[in-house]
């Protein structure tokens, strides 16, 4: 069976091609802020500044599925949210939602 398509095919790929290939950037930048507000706006005083310097943005997984993660990379982060001195979970969950809004207005963008 042979299959014809237009060129309006191949733009839709096209685009589609860039826009995933963006993606991961544009996730990690998300998390990046979000990882920048939790550092900033919480009451939590970090004298050692060890919590701070561990919560961070990373790309763990390139391709598909992208993986992000947004971490406190210290054993006493949880305890730290737990007594609400940290606004880290507030932070990871608005971001997201930027992710999730991001994805789907890419796939009305592709088509």
């Amino acid at each position: 069976m042979r299959v014809r398509h237009s060129g309006q095919t191949a733009k839709i790929v096209a685009k589609a091609e860039a826009e995933f290939s963006a993606l991961g950037d544009r996730m990690l930048a998300v998390a990046e802020t979000a990882a920048a507000g939790a550092k900033a706006g919480d009451p939590y005083q970090d004298r050692t500044t060890n919590l701070r310097k561990s919560t961070q943005a990373l790309r763990t997984s390139v391709g598909d599925p992208i993986v992000i993660e947004l971490e406190m990379d210290m054993p006493y982060a949880s305890y730290v949210v737990g007594l609400g001195y940290s606004f880290f979970p507030d932070h990871a969950e608005f971001a997201r939602q930027i992710i999730a809004e991001g994805i789907a207005s890419m796939k009305r963008r592709i088509g």
